[in-house]
């Protein structure tokens, strides 16, 4: 194994630290370079962390009200696993990064572990997505259809190529690595190889159906723009906007991270946009409940859209199905 060591010199300029690596200092060199990307993937990780479980206290009492006081519904099952699928990808990111003698078959696991919840976890927003704009077009079928046909290219392609970049990547074990003190040894996964091609394709394909979902709710607010909408509608416009925009930037920032970034930094990202996705949805059902217990949603029509997708979507509360 190779060691590099922290060497205090003493000059007339006073005392300087210097990494001297032996035999090899490029395998230093090396090591160094992935302990950078540790401490910026450390950052991002825990920036998602704080994100995820900061908005969840600050709506768990909105979700208690509206959700879980509410009558049950398939998509009450799909805005609780979209919720807090979250938490047990974060432990699993975090301790991918702190574990510690970490072998490569099981680096190997939990990258692909971590890659499954991201993709089954950004599936299901897009799927609340889908509905909230299904619901803001009145249960159109052509627009419904057109939904489901893009959610199954994404779910057959984008999900699976998310997936697959897994293999492509391998793992160095701790072990095989120079070490900068043994007093501090190296923890967690080091990536050696990258499946920047499947990201790419796969946050790609995302990024244009949340385009598509984006263009769908602005047409729908151009149409009625000359007529007086109600709070509902608006929040519907306003929510969908402002998710697709910070969302927007996330996903072009994960495909650019991928072609320009060294391979090491290839999933920089990911995790805080999976954070994001949740976060933006679950507030896009809680303030449509919110507002929907004040009003009716009424469309460019003036009529009143179907109370059936309403009670679906907005999770109706036990008293008011009576």
């Amino acid at each position: 194994m190779q060691r590099c060591f922290l060497v205090r010199e003493h000059g007339h300029s006073g005392i300087r630290s210097n990494y001297t690596c032996n035999p090899e200092k490029q395998g230093c060199a090396v090591v160094l370079r992935l302990s950078v990307s540790r401490v910026l993937s450390l950052w991002a990780y825990a920036d998602a962390a704080n994100d995820t479980v900061y908005d969840h206290l600050c709506t768990l009492a909105d979700e208690v009200e509206f959700v879980w006081g509410g009558s049950w519904s398939p998509l009450t099952v799909v805005f609780l696993l979209n919720r807090y699928v979250a938490f047990p990808n974060i432990c699993i990111a975090i301790y991918y990064q702190l574990g510690s003698d970490l072998s490569a078959p099981t680096c190997s696991g939990l990258h692909g572990a971590i890659a499954r919840l991201i993709s089954g976890g950004v599936y299901l927003s897009e799927i609340i997505l889908c509905l909230r704009t299904y619901a803001l077009w009145g249960k159109s079928k052509r627009v419904g259809c057109a939904l489901v046909g893009m959610a199954i290219v994404v779910g057959a392609i984008a999900c699976p190529f998310l997936i697959k970049g897994n293999p492509s990547v391998q793992f160095a074990p701790t072990t095989s690595l120079p070490v900068i003190s043994t007093e501090s040894p190296l923890r967690g996964c080091f990536a050696t190889g990258s499946g920047d091609p499947p990201y790419i394709i796969s946050w790609s394909l995302i990024l244009a159906f949340e385009t598509a979902i984006a263009g769908l709710t602005l047409a729908k607010a151009l149409q009625n723009s000359r007529r007086t909408v109600s709070p509902l509608l608006f929040i519907l416009y306003r929510d969908g906007i402002a998710a697709y925009l910070i969302l927007l930037v996330l996903s072009i920032s994960n495909v650019l991270v991928a072609v320009l970034a060294p391979h090491e930094y290839t999933k920089l990202l990911l995790l805080i946009q999976h954070a994001f996705h949740v976060i933006l949805t679950s507030h896009i059902v809680l303030n449509i409940r919110r507002e929907a217990v004040n009003g009716a949603i009424v469309d460019v029509s003036g009529k009143e859209i179907g109370r059936s997708v309403l009670e679906l979507f907005t999770f109706s509360r036990k008293e008011d199905s009576g």
